[in-house]
């Protein structure tokens, strides 16, 4: 809703600023998490939040949680933070809630979605945990090695339990990502493939026009899958889908596989190219 006036919240804990925006309407409360990104401190607190930008001018309510230092949500206070705005009634101004994030903030999209009493969740290329005793195979992120990854919360995938909807974008064919999906597997674990693009996805999503459709669909109630999947054929007009086909190890052991990646390629303007 264009133009629409909100009632703001703002939360400073120690580690974390969550700034939200109420329409006083009873649809959905989006919560969202940031991915990591550069730089690796972020001590302005007033920056926008993940996807504020456009909630704020579509009219949708929503809380973005801001950490300044990257730390993988690990912090307590957060979790203070959340509980409180449960207790406090916060929730059930809202007809349900959504988490929302992409890498580091799709695993706290998970991983307190049942804390948050959400409905639907939508994580995009996510982690389940840095935790070594459960994904020992995990070595990208060596600044969330570093959090606690002990606690109750720490294992996104025990967490996500009464969740209506669990919808899980990432490349399958990318294993480091997808070793962190299937310990996701449920009744409501909706997987949307886009196979090849590795673990950038939402940058990818944007080029390709898949990603503001979905967060429609889902703000209204359920993805459109199909939707997605026909739309995801656009990815071969992204640059980085033939980079990363061109270094799949079945096409470099086969000059025909290569010479057909390097001709489609070559046939027209590519995004990124």
């Amino acid at each position: 809703m264009k133009g629409a006036k909100s009632t703001n919240l703002f939360i400073e804990t120690d580690n974390y600023a969550l700034e939200g925006f109420d329409f006083g309407m009873r649809g959905p409360v989006v919560f969202t998490f940031e991915a990591a990104g550069e730089p690796f401190q972020s001590p302005d607190i007033y920056r926008h939040g993940w996807c504020s930008v456009l909630f704020r001018r579509w009219g949708v309510s929503h809380v973005s949680v801001k950490p300044k230092v990257v730390d993988w949500y690990r912090k307590p206070d957060l979790l203070a933070a959340l509980l409180d705005l449960r207790s406090n009634g916060f929730l059930a101004l809202f007809d349900r809630v959504i988490t929302y994030g992409g890498s580091m903030g799709g695993y706290a999209a998970i991983a307190y979605a049942d804390i948050l009493q959400a409905d639907t969740v939508l994580a995009i290329n996510p982690q389940t945990t840095l935790s070594p005793d459960l994904v020992p195979w995990e070595n990208r992120f060596s600044i969330g090695l570093n959090e606690d990854w002990s606690t109750t919360e720490s294992d996104a995938a025990a967490n996500c339990l009464a969740v209506r909807s669990l919808y899980v974008v990432v490349d399958r064919r990318f294993h480091m990502d997808w070793g962190h999906v299937v310990r996701l597997s449920g009744h409501n674990l909706k997987v949307l493939n886009l196979p090849f693009l590795r673990h950038h996805l939402p940058a990818h999503m944007v080029g390709m026009k898949v990603l503001m459709p979905l967060l429609q669909s889902v703000l209204q109630g359920d993805a459109d899958v199909s939707e997605f999947h026909r739309g995801a054929k656009r990815r071969r007009d992204l640059a980085v889908y033939y980079d990363n086909l061109a270094a799949h190890p079945r096409v470099q052991q086969s000059a025909a596989f290569s010479g057909v990646v390097e001709s489609f390629k070559a046939q027209g303007q590519l995004i990124g190219s």
